[in-house]
């Protein structure tokens, strides 16, 4: 004999109810929809490291990378020049820091790609205002260049940006994330 609720005078209950186990079931599966429905701005992407994208290219600070001779300055490339050239993912942002050590002195590389956008490929646009930093126009992170990091100072990314090597040779800055050789 059934009563209010569902409860059959035996004290069991039956039907008109989910029970303990379909609510957990139920728990577990609103937390499953809500997980798969999250979207880009909530979840990070998964992120290569930069090794994942081949990067060779000489700079002739006499040449080319002549702005490069001011401190405080950048520049990016984003077309090779010679056969063999190898610009990374988006290409190459160059700059001259305020960082002074490691092996090319005051000067750092960074790949163009916003880390955030991977696997798209969004180029950083270097701001023109003095100041070293680069924004990434489809999410919004500023990155700071000051010291050689390519730390995301403001946005959406956590991820700094993916820098590569400079050996700097004379007047020539030679950019590459291949092993040294000695």
């Amino acid at each position: 004999m059934t009563t209010r609720g569902g409860t059959t005078s035996d004290g069991v209950r039956r039907g008109g109810g989910c029970g303990k186990k379909g609510a957990l079931l139920g728990v577990c599966l609103a937390l499953l929809l809500s997980a798969a429905g999250c979207g880009k701005g909530e979840q990070a992407p998964e992120v290569p490291d930069q090794s994942s994208f081949p990067v060779r290219y000489a700079l002739d600070l006499m040449g080319e990378g002549y702005p490069l001779r001011e401190p405080f300055t950048m520049m990016t490339v984003t077309r090779a020049r010679r056969a063999g050239d190898l610009l990374g993912a988006g290409g190459l942002l160059v700059v001259h820091t305020h960082f002074t050590g490691g092996e090319s002195g005051e000067y750092a590389a960074y790949d163009l790609a916003c880390p955030y956008e991977w696997p798209g490929i969004v180029r950083l646009v270097p701001r023109e205002d003095g100041s070293l930093e680069a924004v990434c126009p489809a999410c919004g992170t500023v990155y700071d260049l000051t010291f050689g990091a390519g730390l995301p100072k403001e946005g959406k990314s956590r991820y700094p940006l993916w820098q590569y090597r400079i050996v700097r040779r004379g007047t020539i800055l030679e950019i590459t994330n291949e092993p040294m050789t000695y």
